[in-house]
């Protein structure tokens, strides 16, 4: 759903040097990468929330740097509300009014692997909805 416009909200809120990325990295190192996960069953009734989960996985050599960037993605995210995403597809434009983004944890280390890189992980429900014909 909104993987796509997180990714980018992140990227221009954040000063840094990483890459980002959604849903597979073929970068290892200096990386943040969204991923979009199922989240709660949608309802039967149409016009309802939906409620689509999302996974932030930040790595880095410099340890400092991929805890820093957690953090800062923790806060950039963790309650935020009332805003419009879109979602730009190869034929049409997606529009999302975001009700509500909550974490559902801290930043949590995953540690170090074989070449040396630090992983955070931030694990995120969102509250969305899709405009259609200019209604919320």
């Amino acid at each position: 759903m909104i993987e796509q416009p997180l990714k980018n909200y992140i990227k221009n809120a954040l000063d840094n040097d990483m890459y980002y990325t959604i849903n597979y990295s073929s970068v290892n190192d200096n990386i943040v990468t969204v991923y979009s996960e199922s989240g709660e069953r949608p309802s039967s009734y149409k016009g309802v929330l939906i409620k689509p989960n999302y996974q932030v996985l930040i790595k880095s050599s410099n340890f400092e740097k991929a805890y820093n960037v957690a953090d800062k993605i923790y806060n950039l995210l963790h309650q935020l509300q009332d805003i419009t995403m879109t979602v730009q597809l190869d034929d049409r434009e997606l529009n999302f009014k975001v009700y509500s983004i909550e974490a559902l944890h801290l930043p949590a280390r995953l540690g170090v692997d074989e070449d040396k890189i630090m992983s955070y992980s931030i694990n995120f429900q969102t509250y969305i909805k899709e405009i259609k014909h200019g209604r919320e």
